[in-house]
């Protein structure tokens, strides 16, 4: 088997087998040591929205470009994506992780996550509402949009997790070192929430 890393079509370097599991796995050892926090410490809400915490983002995740802390000044919608995270996010509810995610943007994801309206954004919300349908009726085989149990109860489950939930958060550049690491902390942590089966 060949040692040096090769390039894939997209132009991304495939990592040596070895290395990559090595770096997954440094993820995973990690974990007891991170820091997790409540939506509204990461976020505080303008009118009807909500800004990121930039003391909070800048101190934790000092990845983001220094010429580009101007943008956290501007509008939500008029900054770059530089000053986003790539990576994990690991919820917590009572102390016991329930769900990992990546995202290319973690900071609008996790605003989605909370805040979203349509099972799109909170798709996280809307699982557990198809579920808790599931349970009390029978599988749910409508269209996404028409499930009544997501418009009835989306606030009061998102309101809940304001209260309730923490988040950890790993920023991670390679694609292949955060998928991996998905995988691995889901069944490290055996997040209720996560499933892997394809579409």
């Amino acid at each position: 088997m060949e040692n040096s890393p090769t390039i894939n079509y997209a132009g991304e370097t495939v990592p040596i087998s070895n290395d990559l599991i090595a770096k997954c796995q440094a993820h995973v050892s990690g974990l007891s040591s991170k820091n997790k926090y409540k939506f509204e410490e990461l976020f505080f809400p303008v009118k009807n929205e909500y800004h990121r915490n930039t003391s909070i983002w800048l101190s934790i995740y000092n990845n983001w470009d220094k010429d580009e802390y101007k943008e956290a000044e501007k509008p939500e919608s008029e900054q770059r994506s530089k000053n986003e995270v790539k990576g994990l996010y690991i919820f917590y509810e009572n102390h016991k992780a329930i769900y990992v995610g990546i995202s290319r943007k973690i900071l609008r994801r996790l605003k989605n996550h909370f805040r979203g309206t349509t099972h799109n954004e909170a798709s996280l919300v809307y699982l557990m509402l198809r579920d808790k349908h599931d349970k009390k009726h029978k599988l749910y085989k409508g269209n996404r949009s028409d499930l009544k149990l997501f418009e009835d109860e989306r606030e009061m489950v998102q309101t809940e997790m304001l209260a309730n939930w923490k988040i950890a958060i790993i920023p991670i550049e390679d694609n292949y070192e955060m998928y991996l690491t998905e995988l691995l902390i889901a069944c490290e942590l055996k997040t209720k929430w996560n499933t892997f089966e394809t579409h």
